[in-house]
């Protein structure tokens, strides 16, 4: 693994992150996208955002360079659960270890939080990822895009 992965560090965001990590998604999203979707993202900046609430619950982390966001993810907790809202990390630090770096700081504050499953809509391009982090795919859902994506679901702990 790449040295630059050891400088990076996780914390908690603070809603002073927001406007970064909406910047952050929005690279993300549209490196990995084509077509209709690509499209939409760029035309309906509403599919965009992160929600406030989370950060003000503690609800979403982010990995860091220095002072430098350079990835997040976020999480909902609702009914009982926890859904992983998405991991983004900026392309010009792909494959260097920050998303596994994420995940892994997630997990623990759902630990934290005792609960012991986390699912996940993904996206195709990242199944393999979350599968290679211990995730199974359990189904598909239909996205706010309009595309199916495959559930995705790890258990993390037992209550």
């Amino acid at each position: 693994m790449p040295a630059m992965t050891c400088t990076a560090k996780v914390r908690i965001a603070r809603p002073e992150d927001r406007q970064a990590l909406i910047e952050i998604q929005r690279r993300a999203s549209l490196a990995v996208q084509t077509g209709e979707v690509l499209r939409r993202l760029i035309d309906e900046s509403e599919h965009i955002d992160l929600d406030n609430s989370l950060l003000a619950m503690g609800q979403v982390v982010l990995a860091e360079i220095g002072a430098i966001p350079v990835g997040f993810a976020s999480f909902i907790v609702e009914n009982g659960s926890v859904e992983l809202d998405g991991i983004f990390v900026d392309p010009s630090h792909w494959r260097l270890g920050i998303g596994r770096m994420i995940l892994n700081a997630v997990e623990h504050e759902v630990m934290a939080r005792n609960f012991a499953r986390i699912r996940v809509v993904s996206s195709l391009n990242a199944v393999v990822f979350y599968q290679s982090a211990g995730f199974t795919v359990a189904g598909v859902e239909r996205t706010p895009l309009g595309l199916l994506a495959p559930i995705l679901t790890k258990m993390i702990a037992s209550c």
